[in-house]
């Protein structure tokens, strides 16, 4: 699905918008601009909301093994 400015609405853009409470069917630069607030911050606030699932599985791979060395995570 595409904005009306021709970028691609991903799920990370629908997650936003429900968080902000805002129409769905915007893409994240969209997003930023009808909301105020900068692009940049959008994505470093809530970028990996939906990872795909390998992503996932690796972070907790990756979090279960840092635990058991005693890394901390």
């Amino acid at each position: 699905m595409k904005c009306d400015c021709g970028r691609f609405i991903t799920q990370n853009a629908k997650a936003l918008a429900s968080i902000y409470e805002t129409d769905g069917g915007k893409c994240i630069h969209c997003l930023s601009e009808t909301l105020s607030v900068p692009y940049q911050e959008l994505v470093d606030r809530y970028m990996g909301i939906y990872e795909c699932r390998p992503c996932a599985q690796d972070k907790k791979k990756e979090e279960l093994r840092r635990k058991l060395l005693g890394l901390g995570g």
